[in-house]
């Protein structure tokens, strides 16, 4: 089983797929880097995954989240993956509008948005 990760200081979306299509599973809500490794792990413990996606944008929060990604892969000796996540966000509040999704589950419905780019990109091969 795949997770993907829309990482944030305060707020981590997570989805999973075990096959070809992602599904947004929750938000962790977050006080710091140390939180947001264990409540991953947890996860990762609960669903039994194999490979970790991270969403990776461009801007000011790249550095973070690629030393969480670090951190993560260290921790838990699993396969881990960056994908670019740019506008994964926007696609998700879209998808949130037009679907009349509660705004908390929006950071969920981003990793599903970053773990499914991953999955099409290698389908793409």
């Amino acid at each position: 089983m795949l997770l993907g990760i829309d990482y944030g200081l305060r707020n981590i979306g997570l989805a999973v797929s075990e096959g070809d299509f992602a599904t947004p599973i929750g938000t962790v809500k977050v006080k710091n880097v140390k939180e947001a490794l264990t409540a991953v792990s947890q996860i990762v413990s609960k669903w039994d995954i194999s490979k970790i996606v991270v969403g990776v944008s461009e801007g000011k929060s790249k550095a973070s989240a690629l030393a969480f990604g670090t951190k993560l892969k260290s921790m838990l000796t699993l396969p881990l993956d960056y994908i670019d996540e740019t506008l994964s966000s926007h696609e998700a509040r879209t998808l949130r509008t037009k679907n009349r999704l509660e705004k908390d589950k929006e950071h969920a419905q981003a990793a599903a948005v970053i773990l499914q780019r991953w999955l099409d990109s290698r389908s793409e091969i």
